[in-house]
Formats: structure tokens, C-alpha cells, sequence
């Protein structure tokens, strides 16, 4: 379909009603993803019979429940249909009322917004894991098959491993992201780069001649930086996705002697592509790798203990300022329970 087809369609998805136009996110996540390509049975049932490998172990290593492993071994398009409604809380609301003459224009923008950026983790995604964020709903566990397998062929790594380490990563992590305070925090979080955005004078100008939405992104554009209300989000995802590689990897040194360089490889493979300046993005690897190191140095200085605890408490999360610095995150978090001696090390 060409863009010009795909905008008009567009237009008559504008006028739907309720605080996000799922329509208009259904559009823009089936525009970036791939057509469906169903997997082998097969196949998909080695993913499942994986998935109950990863639950016999992780029921024994985590204090809290474990999401269920009833896993769905997908395609990209799939899995962007399956889950796009879970990650509604990405959708960044800016204060278009207030900024803008089109405050009618909110639930379109969210729906842009969220469709873009599942179809965007759909497109080079293993699994919600992979992303940094996850669905918001009790959605069913699930994997990007292709993805998967792309990967494995990509790097070489034998396929039975690599599909063991992404079914036991996402299982942990969907584990781990279970309670409600974990969105909750991440909603807020989502909120606040909301709140920060300012939207550029010359938008005003643009609309007064007409409004095109194939010239959406563009406009909003320049509308906002980095800023730090997107480094405590992204530092909160990045401790989420830690905490996921600090578990696998205890899980799996057993049965995947080279689980490290897996996750290495994975990272270093990602893609992480920018999006319009008023959405947010899949984590960066370079933001994962750290969340990853800060959970290690706190094992190693702390005991696995402080990360174990850390799975159920908001308040154990590192701060910006603490995702470089375990000791300071120590310093808030397990001043009464340390020998202030150790904390120098």
C-alpha cells in the first residue's frame, strides 16, 4: 500500500471516539509490521515445551508468583496484534488542549503513538523482554518466532540455546514486571515525559493552512530533546531488564555455558531505532548493558540477597543517579543493614 493510500485511510480513522483511537493504532502497527506468517507446529511446540522447562525452574528461584507459562509462539504481525493494547500506558498524553487549537486531536496522537512504537518492537523484538517494557495486562506469555530465529542464524549460537534463553527471559521477566506497582510505576513515569513536552510555536502555522497527518511526525518533530524525565524512565526500564539477565543467568548457567555471550551478542545485534521526539522508543542496549552491570556489582558487593529483595519493592529500584554508582543506591536502600566498612570496597 502506498503512503499516499495509507494517509487517506487515515482520515477516517480520525473521528474515532474513547481516550486512545485504537483504529488509528491498529493501522500504524499493521503499516510497520510484516504480513502474517504462521509458525511451524512443530516448532512452536518446542517453544512451549520450553517454556515449561523455564516455569519447573523458576517456580523454586523467585518469592514471587510466576507468571504463567502457557506460552504463544508467534509472528511479528501477530504478536503486535496480541499485544498492542497492553502497552496503551506508552502513550505519551501531551497537553494538546492547553498547547494546541486541536485538543480533539489527543486520542488520535496516542493511537499514532502506540501503534507506531509496537510495531516498531514487533519489527526487530524476541519478546517483550527485548523491548524493556512490558504489556500492561495479564496478556499471554509470548515470543516473536522470527526474531528468534533470525537471531540464532545471524550469530551462529545453537538455535535449542537461543530459544531456551529467550522463553526463560521473558518468563522471568514477565514474572518480575507481574505486580502492579511495576506499571504503575512505569505509567507515572510515562506521564511525566508527558508532562514535559512543549510543543513548537510553528506547529500553530502548519494547521492554520490545513492539517495532513502524513505530515504528523514531522511537525512534532522539534517539539522536545532528550530530557530528564526520559532518563528516570528509561533508567527504570533498564533496571526491569537487569534484574530479568540476573535471574536468567542463574537459571541457565547449567544448561547454557555460554549465557553471557549470548546476552552479549543480543545486545550488540539490536537495533534501537529513534522515534518522533513525543514517542518513546524500545530501551536502548546501551541503557540495558547498564542495568545489567548494576544488578551484577550489587550481588557482588551486597549478596544476592539485595537483588532478591529488590523484585519486591518499588523503592529498591535504582534512581538516574545511582544506575552508574551501586554504593549510593546501597546507601538508600541498605544503610541499616550493612557494615558501613563494606560499603568503601
Amino acid at each position: 500500500m502506498s503512503s499516499d493510500d495509507l494517509f487517506s485511510r487515515l482520515f477516517e480513522l480520525f473521528d474515532q471516539s474513547g481516550p486512545i483511537n485504537w483504529k488509528l493504532a491498529a493501522e500504524m502497527m499493521r503499516h510497520i509490521t510484516d504480513d502474517r506468517t504462521p509458525v511451524e507446529p512443530d516448532l512452536a511446540e518446542e517453544y512451549r515445551e520450553l517454556a515449561r522447562l523455564a516455569e519447573h525452574r523458576l517456580t523454586t528461584a523467585l518469592e514471587i508468583p510466576v507468571h504463567s507459562a502457557d506460552l504463544l509462539a508467534l509472528d511479528r504481525r501477530e504478536w503486535a496484534e496480541r499485544n498492542l493494547e497492553g502497552y496503551g500506558y506508552l502513550g505519551v498524553a501531551i497537553d494538546l488542549r492547553g498547547q494546541l487549537p486541536m485538543g480533539q486531536l489527543t486520542p488520535s496522537l496516542l493511537g499514532m503513538q502506540i501503534g507506531s512504537m509496537v510495531g516498531v518492537m514487533a519489527s526487530d523484538a524476541l519478546a517483550s523482554f527485548d523491548t524493556g517494557f512490558p504489556p500492561d495486562r495479564a496478556f499471554s506469555l509470548s515470543v516473536v518466532v522470527p526474531a528468534v530465529e533470525d537471531f540464532a542464524s545471524a550469530t551462529g549460537l545453537d538455535a535449542h540455546s537461543v530459544r531456551l534463553w529467550t522463553v526463560t527471559s521473558e518468563l522471568v521477566f514477565r514474572s518480575l514486571t507481574g505486580p502492579p506497582w511495576v506499571v504503575d510505576r512505569l505509567t507515572n513515569a510515562v506521564n511525566n515525559f508527558g508532562d514535559s513536552i512543549e510543543i513548537d510555536p510553528s506547529i500553530f502555522e502548519e494547521m492554520q493552512t490545513g492539517f495532513d497527518p502524513a505530515t504528523m511526525s514531522g511537525m512534532l518533530e522539534g517539539s522536545i530533546g532528550e530530557t530528564d524525565e526520559r532518563a528516570e524512565l528509561e533508567t527504570l526500564s533498564a533496571s526491569l531488564y537487569g534484574r530479568t539477565m540476573w535471574v536468567t543467568r542463574r537459571l541457565l548457567a547449567d544448561l547454557i555455558p555460554n549465557v553471557d555471550e549470548l546476552i552479549e551478542r543480543r545486545l550488540a545485534l539490536r537495533s534501537s531505532p529513534e522515534t518522533v521526539a513525543v514517542s518513546l522508543r524500545p530501551l536502548p542496549s546501551s541503557m540495558m548493558e547498564k542495568g545489567a552491570a548494576f544488578w551484577e556489582e550489587v550481588a557482588r558487593r551486597y549478596g544476592d540477597d539485595a537483588v532478591g529483595a529488590s523484585h519486591q519493592e518499588t523503592e529498591r529500584l535504582p534512581h538516574v543517579d545511582e544506575l552508574d554508582d551501586p554504593v549510593a543506591w546501597a546507601a538508600r536502600v541498605l544503610l541499616d543493614d550493612l557494615d558501613l566498612g563494606d560499603m568503601g570496597e
